[in-house]
């Protein structure tokens, strides 16, 4: 492997740091300390096509050169994909039997919305002190993005300002929040 831009002083440091965001983003299970990541292993291969996937690039199942650049872009913290762990944590979540309605935070990459009309809306501001009371700018800056969205996807954005429930719900909200993922 040639990384000309990205050093490591062992193999074994860039293992960890690839298990590390592999496992932070969803696409593989945290290893225990004393278990090593064989890089060659058809295990390893499939996982790094997962990530290669969903960013959209070629799908090698090497750590090359690009893949790397898409591990370095910055990015949300939220996962990538839902693993088994997770998965397992939401259906013992007391308040999320299989009968209960699930919300998605995202939408994974290649669905598609069932109309190019979109309702949106904040249902909770932020509490933080730098933001409380500028509500109206949030929602300025909410419309500009929606706006700039809208013209490369071919979508139309309405803000809903009653109380229906809108499509998409903005809220900053933290701990658990409906979705699996409390932070």
């Amino acid at each position: 492997m040639n990384f000309p831009k990205y050093v490591f002083s062992t193999i074994d440091a860039m293992v960890g740091v690839l298990s590390k965001f592999l496992n932070r983003f969803g696409y593989m299970e945290k290893m225990p300390k004393n278990n090593s990541i064989d890089m060659s292993s058809p295990k390893m291969k499939s996982v790094v096509m997962d990530f290669q996937r969903f960013m959209g690039i070629e799908e090698t199942g090497s750590l090359d050169t690009k893949t790397m650049d898409m591990m370095n872009e910055p990015r949300c913290g939220v996962a990538d994909n839902i693993s088994s762990r997770t998965k397992r944590n939401y259906k013992m979540h007391s308040k999320h039997s299989k009968y209960s309605k699930r919300y998605r935070r995202y939408a994974l990459q290649g669905s598609v919305w069932p109309t190019k009309n979109l309702t949106w809306k904040v249902t909770k501001y932020s509490n933080r002190d730098n933001l409380r009371g500028r509500d109206r700018d949030i929602d300025r800056l909410m419309e500009y993005a929606l706006n700039e969205w809208s013209k490369n996807s071919g979508l139309n954005f309405v803000r809903e300002t009653g109380n229906k429930k809108a499509m998409i719900e903005i809220g900053w909200k933290v701990m658990d929040h409906s979705d699996g993922n409390p932070f």
